[in-house]
């Protein structure tokens, strides 16, 4: 291990070896970053609080629009596509 890779785990230095096409496919792939207020949620799930939690994979920098067009989506609540945020803040 270098300078320029001490901050990586050994699984991330071991796709520095991989082709091309594997480090493809584990870019691509889907990954789970945990944060502590996610975890403690998701921990309570199945705690006794039984509150719903309702998880979302979303791109790294999703709009205002997008986030609330995929949170009404995983509802299923109907949504008007064309509705601007300020519109939908006055329905709602």
């Amino acid at each position: 291990m270098t300078d320029t890779t001490a901050h990586l785990t050994a699984n991330t230095i071991a796709l520095l070896f991989e082709p091309n096409a594997g480090r493809i496919r584990t870019i691509r792939s889907r990954r789970w970053i945990l944060y502590p207020r996610a975890k403690q949620a998701l921990d309570r799930r199945t705690g006794v609080l039984k509150t719903p939690v309702l998880a979302m994979e979303m791109v790294s920098r999703p709009g205002e629009r997008r986030f609330y067009g995929e949170l009404l989506t995983l509802l299923g609540a109907p949504q008007r596509p064309r509705t601007d945020i300020a519109q939908w803040n006055r329905r709602h």
